[in-house]
């Protein structure tokens, strides 16, 4: 899988993942559906990449009537669980990725 920078702060970023075999560019239509994953304390974004591969595979499988796209916001695996400060700017970031999202994906 391939990662596509969506935002980043300068601290944190939001990676969009593709298919090694995918172009690389972002068309999103009706039958899209975003997907964000929010890795916990000292986690990777890079985890996203079972839960995508396996679902993107099975809405292949399935000829499902959507396809997903999958998002992870990269903390640098920050260790989050004993400070308060670091789990709000975490919080600031995911909400202002949820709000991208949306705006991306708003045709719905």
């Amino acid at each position: 899988m391939e990662a596509a920078v969506a935002i980043n702060d300068g601290t944190y970023i939001l990676v969009k993942f593709f298919l090694a075999e995918h172009n690389g560019t972002l068309r999103i239509s009706r039958d899209h559906i975003p997907v964000l994953f929010v890795p916990g304390s000292g986690g990777s974004a890079k985890q996203v990449r079972s839960i995508a591969s396996i679902m993107m595979n099975k809405t292949e499988m399935l000829s499902a009537p959507f396809r997903m796209h999958f998002y992870a916001v990269d903390f640098n695996e920050e260790l989050s669980f004993l400070s308060g400060s670091i789990l709000n700017r975490q919080r600031a970031f995911v909400i202002r990725a949820i709000s991208t999202l949306q705006k991306m994906y708003s045709h719905k």
